[in-house]
């Protein structure tokens, strides 16, 4: 056999070989998302960010700022359950914990980086800034600083609420 042929099948077998193990792993594994579930999504309104006072910089009054339309879309809080974990969806899709106490549900993230998502029944309002209604806080702690977003869910989902008492 000329040394020519050989090399086609030799290529056609890596081929064949290497399309075989796609397929197989394509309908024996299970997808990454095949079970998951958006269960969340907070649109974030207004933030405020706190920094400790630098012996360069005294201490500022920090006030909250409305975010606009473009930043409050890129900074939207999302929370997804795969089987019986959460996963912080926008922001690294980290796992989360969720803790009920009372009206509030709240996530922190499973590997005790500080901070946290929290929220509560949609029934009540919390009034906050220049009589928004707000039904959710999201609060990122770097360091000594801390950036908190406050906003509205636009999305839950049934598991969600499922075992919490209202």
């Amino acid at each position: 056999m000329p040394v020519f042929k050989r090399k086609i099948q030799f290529r056609y077998r890596i081929v064949i070989v290497g399309l075989s193990m796609i397929l197989i792993l394509f309908f024996v594994s299970p997808s990454p998302t095949q079970d998951e579930i958006i269960v969340f999504v907070g649109v974030p309104d207004v933030t405020m960010t706190m920094s400790p006072p630098l012996k360069s910089k005294p201490l500022e009054s920090v006030s909250p700022v409305k975010l606009s339309p473009s930043n409050s879309s890129q900074s939207l809080c999302v929370i997804s359950k795969k089987g019986d974990k959460y996963y912080y969806k926008s922001r690294e899709n980290k796992e989360l914990i969720k803790s009920r106490s009372g009206w509030f549900i709240t996530f922190t993230r499973a590997d005790g980086f500080p901070g946290y998502v929290r929220f509560f029944n949609p029934d009540p309002q919390l009034e906050l800034v220049n009589g928004a209604s707000y039904d959710y806080v999201e609060v990122l702690i770097t360091l000594l600083s801390s950036i908190t977003y406050w906003g509205n869910m636009s999305t839950t989902h049934p598991d969600l609420w499922t075992g919490t008492r209202w």
